[in-house]
């Protein structure tokens, strides 16, 4: 849910997906409010996209989607998001030359809202989502948004450092999505959306939304649109933004802090028994 002034941060840039997708975002809404000008459209570029990666082939992958897309470079940085590096070097009014470095330049710019599609690997991504938090808890106060995907289970793995995250942000949402969705890409990983509000504590229940069945078919060639993609998301994110608890589709539940098993949406059936097995089971007790 993108604003006007949404400043969004991704620390595991990889393509350039995200970043380009919001830039286009922002714009839009500023062209549909009637506030689009040329020099807001270059505070989007200079205040309100920042994105790190460190792969070499990746980054300049990431830098010509960027331009393609028309927002230029933005805060696009080549380096360790998990570290803070320098993103940059100024000259102060003495003449002095000052290094930039990366935590200064989210704290100037407080970015409010984050997407992030970090490595698939179970043990690192517990440590990108909390250096997230961090970084967006480290831009200023008020509650900012992070949504991640990431492999299903990768919160039960580190158990130590997803405490770390709820110390500093409530695990709002889980969707969890279709086995087959990065096939294609020679990925098979299970993965779900997590949505956490950073800001505060974890407390109360987590809302968990079956989205499996997404209108698409995957295989190791392609994706195939069957044609529903629309009214399915549609519907999904009406679903999503009320936390519209459907039978057999999504459901609110507690997490267990201890062990954190119960971050994987799981489906819930209603028990029902039938009397004739309850007389059965009454006969043969007896």
């Amino acid at each position: 849910d993108l604003q006007e002034d949404s400043v969004v941060l991704d620390i595991c840039v990889g393509s350039g997906g995200f970043s380009a997708v919001s830039y286009g975002i922002i714009e839009r809404k500023l062209r549909e409010s009637g506030n689009w000008d040329y020099n807001k459209a270059e505070h989007i570029k200079e205040k309100q996209i920042i994105g790190v990666e460190i792969d070499e082939d990746m980054y300049s992958l990431a830098f010509s989607n960027m331009i393609l897309h028309g927002d230029g470079k933005s805060n696009l940085y080549k380096g360790n998001s998990l570290t803070n590096f320098e993103v940059e070097q100024k000259e102060d009014e003495n003449g002095n030359i000052k290094s930039i470095k990366f935590e200064d330049k989210v704290k100037e710019l407080n970015p409010n809202v984050s997407l992030m599609n970090p490595p698939y690997n179970d043990d690192a991504s517990p440590d990108f989502i909390l250096r997230l938090c961090k970084l967006l808890k480290m831009g200023g106060n008020g509650i900012k948004i992070a949504c991640i995907i990431a492999p299903s289970s990768c919160l039960r793995k580190k158990i130590e450092t997803t405490k770390e995250i709820f110390k500093i942000a409530k695990l709002k949402t889980v969707i969890d999505m279709n086995g087959g969705l990065f096939t294609s890409q020679n990925i098979n990983v299970k993965t779900s959306i997590f949505v956490f509000e950073v800001g505060k504590e974890h407390k109360g229940k987590t809302y968990f939304y079956d989205f499996k069945d997404d209108g698409f078919k995957y295989s190791k060639r392609k994706m195939e649109d069957l044609g529903e993609w629309n009214d399915i998301s549609k519907k999904a994110l009406e679903d999503i933004e009320s936390q519209n608890v459907i039978e057999n589709k999504s459901y609110q539940e507690e997490v267990d802090t201890n062990t954190f098993e119960n971050t994987l949406y799981t489906p819930k059936k209603e028990f029902k028994i039938s009397n004739i097995d309850f007389i059965k089971t009454l006969v043969n007790y007896s």
